[in-house]
């Protein structure tokens, strides 16, 4: 047969051939997976695919290893797309929404959601030379498709506006091995950012069913705890979550804005957003007051999606004994004695620095807190702020 002849295929390279059984092989995904040193993993690698009948060379696999800690690779022209979701063993770890909108998974093993964030949860799992060379994608219309028949529905939602207690609420949720709790997840914000854009296939639901579909053994309930900007986005959730009981979390103004104003959150910074939000313009307004709209508008929001059912107003003050007198009881939670005193443990560590006990800093914050900063505080959030405490009945 000539070399020209069209009705002839090419043979597929050794590392694409072992890409697909591993691909194939949850067992065999969770031995390469386990090498933490490159050296190690190239000759367990070599070693498997030798088991396999395939010839893969120690510089094929150096070259798919390779580390990317600027995160490149997410931004070249992807090769291989997968139909259908990975096993368990894996989890979405981000959305890239252009061109062609895809989702990027990880091998995490068996380990649990560990830290405040799901970014840093997956950090670890995603420096293994495995997830570098065995990358897993979805196009996001197959993704949202495989969904189906996976369905999994968080038992509560965390609203918040930024600073005020949400990451203690989270990680005292997390003390109990009876709970997941998903914090603040990249590819979660890019499902929510791609829907407020109006993107069709509705991707929401299917990430939260993605990064919820790990049950670990005596796991029987996920909560949820969404981006700072998406009280804005409340009736996305709404539709995908249509009972799920949810909670919106606030604190003084002046407070929140000296937290932010030492440490701005990337989502309350001018364009960070794909999208404008009415009445915002991140290219006209100085960005210390863009910040003070922006989280008054999250305010208001919530206050709006209050009267629409389902929530719970809670203030910083509150916690953290509003999570056992006014959250659970709100998510439908009844705890047995092991699980409140884990959750008690939580309670008096630093959210954010678990290893550091929690040093209470409203004071200091206002005292920090500059004349300009009252003033934006006063112009754009003391409405939104009065109305949720109204609205809370104190």
């Amino acid at each position: 047969m000539s070399d020209h002849d069209p009705a002839r295929t090419p043979a597929p390279a050794a590392l694409d051939r072992f890409r697909a059984l591993v691909t194939a092989d949850p067992a065999l995904q969770a031995d390469l997976a386990a090498p933490l040193d490159v050296d190690a993993f190239m000759e367990l690698a070599v070693a498997r695919a030798a088991e396999a009948g395939l010839a893969l060379g120690r510089d094929e696999i150096a070259a798919a290893a390779r580390p990317d800690p600027a995160g490149v690779a997410r931004w070249l022209p992807v090769r291989e797309f997968a139909p259908d979701w990975p096993g368990e063993a894996w989890l979405p770890a981000h959305l890239d929404p252009a061109p062609d909108p895809y989702v990027g998974w990880t091998h995490v093993g068996g380990a649990p959601l560990e830290g405040p964030f799901y970014a840093e949860a997956l950090r670890a799992a995603q420096a293994r030379p495995f997830n570098r060379a065995f990358p897993h994608r979805n196009r996001l219309a197959d993704f949202v498709a495989a969904a189906a028949g996976r369905e999994r529905t968080p038992d509560g939602l965390i609203f918040h506006m930024s600073r005020c207690g949400s990451t203690l609420v989270s990680q005292m949720l997390a003390a109990s091995p009876a709970n997941t709790v998903v914090s603040e997840a990249q590819p979660i914000d890019g499902a929510v950012q791609l829907e407020a854009m109006g993107w069709p296939e509705g991707p929401l639901a299917a990430m939260v069913s993605a990064a919820g579909c790990r049950r670990r053994p005596g796991e029987r309930r996920l909560f949820l705890k969404a981006d700072c900007w998406h009280s804005l986005a409340w009736t996305l959730y709404r539709r995908a979550f249509p009972a799920t009981p949810w909670v919106f979390l606030y604190r003084d103004p002046l407070e929140v804005l000296a937290s932010q104003a030492r440490a701005p959150g990337v989502e309350t910074t001018p364009g960070a957003l794909p999208f404008q939000i009415p009445g915002l313009d991140p290219t006209a307004t100085p960005e210390d007051e863009y910040r003070a709209a922006f989280l008054g508008r999250t305010c208001a929001a919530a206050a709006e999606a209050f009267g629409q059912g389902g929530g719970l107003l809670v203030s910083y003050e509150e916690l953290p004994e509003a999570v056992w007198t006014r959250i659970l009881p709100h998510f439908g939670v009844t705890l047995d004695p092991d699980e409140r005193a884990a959750m008690a443990r939580a309670a008096v560590m630093d959210a954010k620095a678990p290893q550091r006990r929690f040093n209470p800093d409203a004071e200091a914050k206002r005292a920090e807190a500059t004349e300009r900063l009252a003033q934006l505080a006063q112009r754009h959030m003391a409405e939104p702020h009065r109305r949720l405490a109204a609205l809370r009945g104190r």
